[in-house]
Formats: structure tokens, C-alpha cells, sequence
């Protein structure tokens, strides 16, 4: 069998797994609404990946199994998330 190393690429990546942004309302503007404290936030997970990886992501390139590591399966990538919220007490 004739091996080749056409098809090898450079894997390396950088990924910003979590990132998490807040901001507390500050009370003296509460104070009209008789809101004791309120926080705005939105969550980031799994949302940046640098790479020069011509496949879908780096990471699940060798997440498939032992047997076939570091080999592109062809699977999905990683899921992102991205999340709003608000934490509010009276």
C-alpha cells in the first residue's frame, strides 16, 4: 500500500471555551422600580475556534475513538451555545 501525506493537515487550534459578560444595574436606578438588585448577563460556550484546519473543527478530529485517533471522521462539530439572562431579586 502506498501512503501519502497529501491529506495531512496542520491540527493545531486555539478555542475560547467559556466566556461569560455581566452587568450588575447599579441600585440608586433600582430604587424606582423597588427592584432589590438586578443583573444582566449573556454566556458564551464553545463560540471561537482559531484555526487553519480546512475541516469542520479541529477538537472532534480526534474525539472519535482510540483506534482512529487524530484521524477526520467526518463528524460534527463541537455545539456552541450562546445564552441571555437576567438575575433579579425584590
Amino acid at each position: 500500500m502506498f501512503s501519502s501525506d497529501l491529506n495531512l493537515f496542520d491540527g493545531s487550534y486555539l478555542k475560547i471555551k467559556q466566556i461569560q459578560l455581566g452587568y450588575n444595574v447599579p441600585s440608586r436606578i433600582l430604587e424606582k422600580a423597588s427592584i432589590g438588585s438586578l443583573r444582566i448577563y449573556t454566556f458564551l460556550e464553545n463560540f471561537f475556534c482559531f484555526s487553519n484546519y480546512p475541516g469542520l473543527d479541529p477538537e472532534t478530529a480526534s474525539a472519535n475513538s482510540a483506534s482512529s485517533l487524530g484521524i477526520d471522521m467526518g463528524s460534527y462539530p463541537t455545539a456552541k451555545q450562546l445564552v441571555f439572562g437576567l438575575n433579579l431579586s425584590f
